[in-house]
């Protein structure tokens, strides 16, 4: 289990975030759940919190209500190591899943989904790391 995992609040959608993201990746799996009784805070039945590994990586998703706001600036990203295992990524996998997509864009050597539970879902390689250390964005340490 890692130390430090990713927690996302959601407002009401955790359950299909954890399927999607399930459905991408063939080893992931759901850890744990947590469903609300009589007790509340949500009706009887209904998800509260979902822990799930995904590539290895354990990540909770909350529901949490609207008090707070998930942005495209959150982004799974999946580091491949070719050009071919970025293409395996984008030809064998359905990234809609039936949520619509927000926006896709793919370009060689990296890629990014994001999609209306507003998290992005990002491909990339050694080479796109290496090239994106290379440019100049006009800092000066």
């Amino acid at each position: 289990m890692n130390k430090i995992t990713p927690f996302l609040w959601f407002n009401d959608n955790a359950e299909a975030a954890a399927d999607y993201y399930l459905s991408i990746f063939p080893d992931g799996r759901k850890l744990n759940e947590l469903r609300c009784t009589e007790a509340g805070p949500l009706p009887v039945g209904a998800l509260l919190a979902i822990d799930i590994e995904i590539a290895g990586q354990q990540v909770t998703f909350l529901n949490g209500g609207p008090a707070q706001k998930l942005s495209d600036a959150f982004s799974f990203v999946i580091r491949c190591e070719s050009q071919q295992e970025i293409d395996d990524y984008w030809a064998n996998r359905d990234f809609s899943q039936g949520i619509d997509l927000v926006s896709v864009s793919s370009a060689r050597h990296v890629g990014r989904v994001i999609n209306r539970l507003e998290i992005g879902l990002s491909t990339g390689t050694a080479r796109a790391r290496r090239d994106l250390s290379q440019i100049d964005v006009g800092f000066e340490a």
